[in-house]
């Protein structure tokens, strides 16, 4: 069981690495990230979130596996 959610746990971070990477290089803020620091940035900088603070941005996402249904799982 451990190993599945190791599994899934890595499989979910990479896959959103792998988006927000992309993310950041169309300049899209989809999750509207900008909206947790427009009261830290200065208004004449507001304009240069996206090419500036979130192009450098570094995310560390923490996963949290549930498994209710053990019965029909399979490990390889």
């Amino acid at each position: 069981m451990n190993l599945i959610k190791e599994e899934i746990n890595t499989l979910i971070s990479e896959r959103y690495n792998k988006l927000f990477t992309k993310l950041q290089e169309n300049e899209a803020d989809v999750f509207g990230m900008g909206q947790f620091f427009r009261n830290q940035i200065p208004r004449d900088e507001l304009k240069n979130w996206r090419s500036d603070y979130f192009k450098n941005m570094k995310i560390n996402i923490n996963v949290k596996i549930d498994i209710q249904n053990e019965g029909h799982l399979k490990t390889t």
